[in-house]
């Protein structure tokens, strides 16, 4: 993930160039790079989304997207955080066996939540970054091992700047 509150978008973008396979996230900080058959998703297409930015494989079967943690969730932490948005995904509660991972990125506080439905697989990346929470969320179906990894890399490219 890139975060740079105090840096002009000039500088942010320095460290964090944008082409084809790789973006910028300013509204929250994020920066990450994609596979070569994905695309951004035009901010038409996100209407009422409270996504920053949003980036789909080809066939549209897998995303991830970028946002600050909802006010509403009322999250404690990075991991309070990715569980509690994932349980809003999957509809499931917050309480439902999930795959945890926390540490650190960059020497931020954070924390890899995964959750694998019947149907659907999700994976939420949450860090704390000055006192705030920033995320990426990142699905596909359950049965699409390909996307799945292609979601990890996505979400594996995530770094502070």
């Amino acid at each position: 993930m890139w975060w740079s509150p105090w840096q002009s978008e000039e500088s942010a973008a320095a460290a964090c160039p944008e082409d084809a396979t790789h973006f910028a996230d300013q509204e929250t900080g994020l920066c990450f790079g994609i596979p070569e058959d994905w695309v951004r998703v035009d901010e038409a297409e996100l209407g009422e989304s409270d996504y920053t930015l949003v980036v789909e494989s080809d066939s549209g079967n897998a995303w991830a997207g970028t946002r600050p943690v909802p006010q509403e969730l009322s999250a404690t932490d990075p991991e309070d955080a990715a569980r509690k948005m994932i349980s809003v995904l999957a509809e499931v509660g917050a309480d439902a066996p999930m795959q945890i991972d926390t540490g650190s990125l960059d020497g931020h506080d954070s924390a890899v939540v995964e959750l694998k439905t019947v149907a659907i697989w999700y994976q939420v990346i949450a860090v704390e970054v000055d006192g705030d929470i920033v995320m990426m969320l990142g699905s596909t179906f359950s049965g699409e091992d390909g996307l799945i990894e292609q979601v990890e890399q996505v979400h594996d490219s995530l770094s502070l700047a």
